[in-house]
């Protein structure tokens, strides 16, 4: 059942922008971030260029042509510093992984075959002790996580990491002082602690099989670092202690298989689904609170982005060629 909250019964689509394109059922296929407080969308086409758009007058910023030699499936960003944001781009067929810099374009890390077996769902840009580093993975169950030098050497292969990996991330906890990894799994999640290159959890209910662990999130909460966990297989929301590999709480959401997942504060997060639908979930109460469906194919990535005279806004992505990006703003 879904719960009435006047706060977001006034979304409404905006803006289709028709050339962005996904050809994976997985999150992350495009961004949005701000650079100097200016907010940008990065997307791919289907004819394999990558595009910056400005998001406060709609229009393209540049645009660079045959990016990857194939489908570009994957893009994440990464503020280095006050003045530098990196763009990874994957092509997961060809195990193609390039890292960009968002200023200029320049490709600063070029990595073509990544492993020999399966192929690059999910992969990670990490600064360690002033250091680049490319975290990658594989769809293989032989393969592990491994991380690289700009300079293209292994430095490590995670331990107990094998498995057909399709998110990678992961987080600093400065009361730790660790870093951490997390990934989602065929079945599964897990951590490791990157500092002892050990599995850290886990994160499985017994006897259940859950399919794809395509999004995962990180929420600090009432004193908690907590995971948040969805997979194809069902439409629950999992969320786990991290730290203790306790499951909290669980609940429906009312679809068919959870793809994406956007935080939008620490009690609500919306939800891309198989069914085409987009929902807002509070995961406190554990209630579904409003439900959209524009799009005609899965909802693929979620993101949340302040825009000038519009506020925040929600952008979506649906897969495949017939389908776009939507822009979704209050309507006060």
């Amino acid at each position: 059942m879904v719960e009435k909250n006047p706060e977001f019964d006034k979304l409404e689509v905006f803006q289709d922008i028709e050339l962005a394109y996904a050809r994976n059922g997985l999150d992350n296929t495009f961004l949005s971030f701000l650079y100097y407080d200016i907010p940008y969308l990065v997307f791919a086409t289907k004819k394999n260029s990558i595009i910056s758009y400005y998001l406060n007058n709609l229009s393209i910023v540049a645009e660079i042509k045959n990016a990857h030699d194939d489908s570009i499936s994957n893009l994440r960003d990464y503020q280095k510093n006050n003045n530098v944001i990196y763009i990874l781009s994957i092509s997961s067929r060809i195990n193609s992984i390039k890292l960009w810099n968002f200023k200029t374009w320049e490709c600063i890390f070029n990595m073509k075959i990544v492993n020999v077996i399966g192929n690059t769902f999910s992969s990670a840009y990490i600064m360690k002790n002033n250091k680049d580093y490319i975290l990658t993975s594989s769809s293989n169950d032989s393969q592990s996580i491994k991380l690289y030098d700009f300079s293209y050497n292994q430095i490590i292969s995670l331990d107990d990491s094998k498995g057909n990996v399709l998110f990678l991330d992961y987080f600093f906890e400065p009361e730790k002082n660790k870093y951490y990894i997390f990934a989602g799994y065929n079945g599964y999640a897990k951590s490791f602690d990157f500092e002892e290159n050990k599995l850290y959890h886990k994160y499985y209910e017994k006897d259940i099989y859950t399919d794809w662990h395509t999004s995962l999130k990180i929420n600090f909460s009432d004193n908690l670092v907590k995971l948040i966990d969805s997979c194809w297989k069902d439409d629950f929301i999992r969320i786990w202690d991290f730290h203790k590999n306790i499951l909290l709480s669980k609940f429906q959401t009312g679809g068919k298989s959870i793809t994406c997942l956007c935080k939008w504060d620490e009690n609500y997060y919306y939800i891309g689904d198989k069914d085409h639908s987009i929902k807002l979930i509070d995961i406190k109460k554990e209630k579904v609170i409003k439900s959209y469906i524009e799009h005609k194919d899965w909802v693929v990535t979620l993101r949340k982005i302040k825009i000038k005279n519009l506020g925040e806004c929600l952008i979506s992505q649906g897969l495949s060629d017939k389908e776009v990006i939507k822009i979704w703003k209050k309507n006060i």
